[in-house]
């Protein structure tokens, strides 16, 4: 068995929750004895056996504790660890049910341990925390509507500027839209239509939540056009130029036609 699993357990854990903020851009500060996550105040307790302590244990100094078991000799996936984890009210009835003992218990008595992967889709919910879909105004201006608008001559540049800014606003909500369907049919992930390619596998955390949302239509605009989720492919910022410098080649040229030509060009397949 390894000499320090309950250091190994907590510090798997410490960087789990330091991982849930890079990913929902929260903070995240470690102190010696608690971890704040989004300004809440997480001890971790961990003990082989699933007995613990916890007479000393000063209930106000934490918002919530996580306690940690595992059956594993070897650990080193926080997959392979259960989890209890209780609020500060939920600590003090604790406490009161031990009528303030200062013997070892065990908790599973009291609370069930979970699975890693119970705990975490619990632990998420509980905190409310979400994906944010990036929507930014450069990756909306890229769109082939607003492309189309300002190439064309038949607008005067103040008409062209009041348009664009219109159909920024509106189309920032639309993609946001079709983002969260496509990670919710694509179990939370979003990749190109066209090469698979996935900015999280790529980047890392930090990539979570990216990709371009591209017009599949041609459009001759003669006013203000209004789009829905289906008119919209998904793409890397790759693909995303590429199919627009085929567009401006043959504008009569559907979107399927253009993704299947990209793909039979591409040198390998883009799944890394």
């Amino acid at each position: 068995m390894q000499k320090d699993i309950v250091g190994v357990m907590k510090k798997l854990t410490k960087e789990w929750l330091k991982s849930l903020s890079d990913q929902y851009n929260v903070s995240f500060k470690s102190e010696k004895n608690k971890q704040i996550l989004d300004g809440k105040r997480i001890g971790i307790r961990g003990a082989t056996g699933g007995m613990y302590g916890i007479r000393d244990t000063k209930v106000t100094e934490y918002d919530y504790l996580i306690f940690c078991i595992t059956n594993e000799e070897e650990l080193v996936r926080i997959n392979d660890i259960q989890f209890v984890w209780l609020n500060q009210n939920e600590v003090i009835n604790l406490k009161k049910d031990l009528n303030g003992s200062d013997k070892s218990f065990k908790l599973e008595k009291f609370h069930p341990f979970m699975t890693f992967d119970t705990f975490e889709s619990k632990f998420k919910e509980y905190f409310a925390f979400s994906t944010e879909y990036y929507t930014d105004e450069s990756e909306v201006l890229n769109s082939h509507i607003a492309e189309s608008l300002l190439e064309d001559e038949r607008y005067t540049e103040g008409e062209k500027r009041l348009a664009t800014h219109y159909i920024t606003e509106r189309n920032a909500k639309v993609v946001k839209k079709a983002k969260e369907q496509f990670a919710i049919n694509h179990a939370g992930q979003l990749f190109c239509d066209i090469c698979e390619m996935n900015y999280e596998e790529v980047y890392g955390v930090i990539g979570k939540g990216y990709i371009e949302a591209h017009h599949k239509n041609q459009l001759s605009i003669s006013g203000i056009t209004d789009t829905q989720t289906e008119d919209l492919a998904l793409l890397c910022a790759s693909c995303h130029r590429i199919i627009h410098k085929l567009m401006r080649q043959d504008e009569s040229v559907s979107y399927e036609m253009l993704k299947r030509k990209i793909q039979g060009s591409l040198k390998t397949p883009y799944r890394y």
